[in-house]
């Protein structure tokens, strides 16, 4: 008996109709940190998105995935921060104006790699700034600059609190850190040793505990570095010769 060949579906001709293609979901992109941190209606992550949305920006279902997670970023830093409660008119200058495309938001100047990529995330003296650094600054990986320095380092209220966000490691092209006389709280994450360019850092005059990181040595492009009047403890790490030239 001869075989019978198997059946072969009918290949169907391509088709010329371009698909559909379906505009990149947040929360597709969202790191498992933030997702979470939805689920509290009145977290900064929660009002970040429900002003994005409201906001209506006439560019965001354009937007690629990378800048979608750029304007998210930006505005839960702002609402971690206090920005629609603490920060002064000058602070809050063009923060989530939705005609404003968010290099331009804190200053006229931009803050961007080619008007497109945040590269400098500054706020200086007391204009406000409360709060904490809100973990999605990791999400804004092309970051080189991070100046939340205040002038008034007694002053009793203000500034940031909490911790440094481990997610600070992620910003790998990060050169300045300045975060002086904000009464931060906690260790300093060992992440910081990822920053291999990392040149600048002041982190004076405020509260942070626990022993010097020693993971600070093997930033050897390390040129200023700035740790008084805080409160940490233990004696420094022999491996800071290891910044020595």
């Amino acid at each position: 008996m001869t075989p019978v060949p198997p059946t072969v579906s009918p290949t169907m001709p391509p088709t010329t109709v371009p698909p559909t293609m379906r505009p990149v979901s947040l929360s597709d992109l969202l790191p498992s940190y933030s997702k979470l941190a939805l689920v509290d209606p009145a977290s900064p992550q929660s009002n970040a998105r429900t002003c994005i949305w409201v906001e209506a920006h006439p560019e965001y279902n354009a937007m690629g995935g990378w800048r979608k997670l750029q304007l998210f970023s930006l505005v839960t830093i702002y609402y971690a921060m206090g920005g629609p409660v603490t920060w002064s008119e000058n602070t809050r200058g063009n923060w989530l104006d939705a005609t404003i495309h968010e290099c331009f938001w804190p200053e006229t100047s931009p803050n961007c790699v080619d008007n497109q990529s945040y590269q400098r995330l500054k706020f200086d003296g007391d204009g406000g700034i409360v709060g904490m650094i809100s973990p999605e600054i990791g999400l804004l990986t092309l970051l080189t600059s991070l100046e939340l320095e205040r002038w008034a380092p007694f002053k009793p209220d203000g500034g940031l609190t909490k911790s440094i966000p481990t997610t600070i490691g992620l910003l790998t092209a990060l050169s300045t850190i300045q975060i002086s006389n904000n009464p931060f709280t906690g260790f300093i994450p060992t992440e910081i040793g990822l920053l291999t360019l990392l040149s600048f850092l002041r982190c004076g005059s405020g509260a942070f505990r626990g022993p010097f990181p020693t993971q600070i040595g093997l930033l050897t492009a390390m040129e200023y570095l700035y740790f008084a009047a805080s409160s940490m403890t233990g004696t420094l790490p022999s491996e800071l010769g290891l910044m020595l030239p």
